[in-house]
């Protein structure tokens, strides 16, 4: 926080700093952060079009990882000598998930002499990343070591970055994966309930176990939104899910149409709730979070 106040004081962002609580990727972490995020938006005069995420080291990492988590949430991100998919393996989760980040500008930045994390876990995620076709750009410093802050070793990449990304928008395609539904939430889609590991001999298996077991079960949707308003899911390991829904996702009037793995599950107009929209803006502190349509489905078998 020392080091990267000078890059920020001529922006004039308001810049916050939260405690990991020892990981990033802790149920309680993401908690805290999550009812940070929520009363920030609400609080101050954030302007909804610039919202950021950086972090350096470990903070890098869950940088990383809370991109792959609520990518709906910002306008870019940058990762400074983070492990990227390489830094830790949630039980069974193996997140962050690549394909949850298409949709976010991200740049990592590494120093090739860094004797704490290797440079080849950004070279090897970036790699990762560009597969899936993100939005992602790389810069490697030849000279440096583990020392990569804002304003003092970046180069001013970070805040350049961020100042060239200046907005937000809903993608009307999305790949998402979850390996719980715990902020299972990407952009209009969100996982409810997802598929129990296969049914076996599970005398003497305990709950610790058991849970265990759920978190190795992938819950993954594919969504798109079709110009003719037609919604199209693809949806494994997932038992139940909920649209986020709102007129300007759609480009057409008239009906919508939702399609389930492959079945026609609702045809007729789209509600919208005025009322629903106000509360959602009102919690989230954020019009890109609101929605005016809640619409749940069970997963056809």
């Amino acid at each position: 926080m020392q080091l990267a106040s000078t890059a920020f004081e001529r922006t004039g962002y308001l810049v916050v700093y939260p405690n990991s609580w020892g990981g990033w990727w802790r149920t309680n972490t993401e908690t805290m952060v999550d009812s940070l995020l929520k009363e920030v938006m609400r609080k101050y005069n954030v302007d909804p079009e610039r919202v950021y995420l950086s972090g350096l080291s470990n903070g890098g990492t869950g940088t990383f990882d809370y991109a792959s988590l609520w990518p709906q949430r910002w306008s870019a991100a940058v990762v400074a000598m983070g492990a990227g998919l390489f830094g830790f393996t949630e039980p069974g989760g193996d997140r962050p998930f690549v394909s949850n980040l298409t949709h976010v500008p991200m740049l990592f930045l590494h120093g090739k002499r860094d004797q704490v994390i290797a440079v080849a876990a950004t070279t090897r995620t970036v790699d990762s990343l560009r597969a899936q076709h993100a939005d992602v750009a790389m810069k490697i410093f030849p000279e440096r070591e583990h020392e990569i802050v804002p304003g003092a070793g970046d180069d001013g990449a970070t805040v350049d970055f961020f100042q060239h990304h200046e907005s937000r928008a809903i993608p009307k395609k999305i790949d998402f994966t979850a390996a719980t539904t715990t902020h299972a939430r990407n952009y209009w889609i969100e996982i409810v309930e997802k598929e129990a590991p296969a049914a076996g001999d599970d005398a003497g298996i305990t709950d610790a176990v058991r849970a265990r077991l759920g978190s190795l079960v992938r819950a993954e949707v594919r969504g798109s939104i079709d110009d003719d308003n037609t919604v199209k899911l693809d949806a494994q390991h997932v038992r139940r899910l909920r649209l986020l829904l709102r007129p300007d996702l759609f480009k057409a009037g008239g009906n919508i149409t939702i399609k389930l793995n492959g079945k026609t599950v609702f045809t007729g107009p789209l509600p919208n709730d005025c009322a629903l929209y106000a509360r959602t803006l009102a919690d989230y502190g954020d019009p890109w979070l609101a929605y005016s349509a809640e619409m749940s489905f069970d997963v056809p078998r």
